[in-house]
């Protein structure tokens, strides 16, 4: 066994080094080789250029292999590990490149490889069992170079006969760490002929084993970044919708009103509407007039239903343009029977010749019902006249402002900072959650979420969206 130094063109040592800060690799230092081979003679002056020319010809190669990874997105890693194994293979006049993952406890499985024609892709190896002599080097962090299976020592027996039983004749193994942890095994085997391995290369094959493992590294980490921001976008809308369901419930007393009375509308002007034809002759002119009140009421009563349907719906945010003005009516309308309920004067001050929004019109709908709710909860027993909560929409500079403003006691100094933050609420059975979704779902939609006391008292809330561009 010898300890090589390692000696890098340029640009390769600067890619490695770079990705060394960048992700906590360890930079390319000493390492451990076990060559297998039989003595060599000194090279005749010929053969010595041609060496020469060869060792030029890699480096060359290898400048051209680190410049490939640099910027590469993560979705191309995979098809130019394919390639740089390809041309690796070709270059040593091997048969196959191929780069292991690691499945403990000691399972080789192919991600990437390469096989010249003719050659059967390798399979996945059980290295502990298979080749226990290489794989305990390769756990301690050994690069195996095998130029002659008859040069093996005695204690890699079973190595050299499952070797020989699948043609091999020259073999390099090379382990990766990402991290300090072993990951990879990079492999490069010759079936057709042997080979004597340059030590010089071999420093340069380990640095390009090292540069395989972390690309490979960096597109995992991107995928899992990729998927946990999928799983917060999911979290996202299902906390939103349970904030829906949440404000429903507290809007059961309005709803059952709202549906009750075009319910007992439509039962009275049925029951009247008999009573007419039982006359003879019948009125029926005024009948006509009572199926249309009917008619009236269920649209009524659907619509409320069909709007709690909407809140309540699971599915994934849309872009729409809509009217920001028709929405703060439909949301007024939905929780007016409430005010009413609490008596809460509920005025709305909307600018007119508002251009449209884009965005999720559930969400903003959200988001407004619940700066609603919020305000009555506040209001609720302040002062003795009836306390008053206004609404309203203006246009100012490309951006639509969308307020609530209520007579109640205003944001505590405690609270002034603490307002949006998760899990913080004011009420004695709230969550903590509605406003920071409410500011979630706004900055989503490009926009800013605030709340400020008003100088004669009272809590303002608003919003800005940016309006659609035409």
């Amino acid at each position: 066994m010898e300890t090589i130094p390692p000696r890098y063109p340029h640009t390769m040592a600067d890619y490695a080094n770079r990705d060394a800060g960048k992700n906590g690799y360890p930079s390319p230092s000493g390492f451990s080789v076990i060559t297998v081979s039989p003595e060599s003679e000194s090279m005749p002056g010929c053969k010595y250029q041609c060496a020469v020319n060869g060792r030029l010809e890699f480096e060359q190669l290898l400048s051209d292999l680190a410049t490939r990874f640099v910027n590469l997105p993560a979705a191309r890693i995979d098809g130019e590990i394919e390639n740089i194994l390809r041309t690796l293979s070709e270059f040593f006049q091997v048969d196959r490149g191929t780069i292991f993952q690691l499945s403990p406890p000691h399972t080789l499985d192919p991600i990437h490889t390469y096989a010249s024609e003719g050659v059967d892709p390798v399979a996945g190896v059980d290295a502990g069992k298979q080749y226990p002599w290489c794989w305990q080097n390769l756990l301690g962090g050994k690069i195996i170079v095998i130029a002659s299976l008859e040069s093996l020592p005695v204690e890699a027996s079973i190595d050299r006969e499952n070797m020989k039983r699948i043609g091999v004749r020259t073999f390099v193994g090379i382990p990766v760490r990402i991290k300090g942890d072993f990951r990879y095994v990079f492999t490069l085997t010759g079936l057709r002929r042997s080979r004597n391995w340059d030590p010089s290369r071999i420093s340069r094959i380990q640095l390009v084993g090292q540069l395989l493992g972390n690309a490979l590294h960096r597109k995992e980490t991107e995928i899992d970044l990729m998927h946990l921001s999928t799983e917060i976008h999911q979290f996202r809308n299902e906390l939103s919708h349970r904030e829906r369901v949440g404000t429903i419930g507290a809007l059961t007393t309005a709803i059952a009103h709202e549906i009750n009375q075009p319910l007992a509308a439509i039962l009275s002007n049925a029951q009247a509407a008999l009573r007419i034809m039982a006359k003879d002759p019948p009125d029926l002119v005024e009948v006509r007039q009572i199926l249309e009140d009917i008619v009236s009421d269920d649209k009524r009563a659907s619509d409320v239903i069909y709007n709690i349907r909407s809140l309540l719906k699971k599915k994934e945010i849309q872009n729409d343009r809509f009217d920001l003005n028709g929405l703060v009516s439909k949301v007024t309308r939905m929780v007016g029977t409430e005010a009413i309920l609490r008596k809460i004067t509920l005025v709305e001050a909307l600018a007119p010749d508002l251009p449209t929004v884009s965005g999720d019109r559930i969400q903003i709908q959200q988001v407004i019902m619940n700066l609603l709710i919020n305000a009555m909860d506040a209001v609720r027993g302040v002062g003795d006249g009836a306390p008053v909560i206004t609404i309203g929409t203006r246009m100012e500079d490309g951006w639509i402002d969308i307020h609530v403003r209520d007579t109640g006691p205003g944001i505590t100094e405690t609270s002034q900072n603490t307002l949006f933050k998760p899990f913080y609420s004011t009420k004695k059975d709230g969550l903590g959650i509605g406003l920071t979704i409410c500011r979630s779902i706004i900055e989503a939609h490009g926009g800013i979420l605030s709340a400020q006391n008003q100088p004669g008292g009272g809590a303002r809330f608003s919003f800005r969206l940016p309006a659609a561009v035409s």
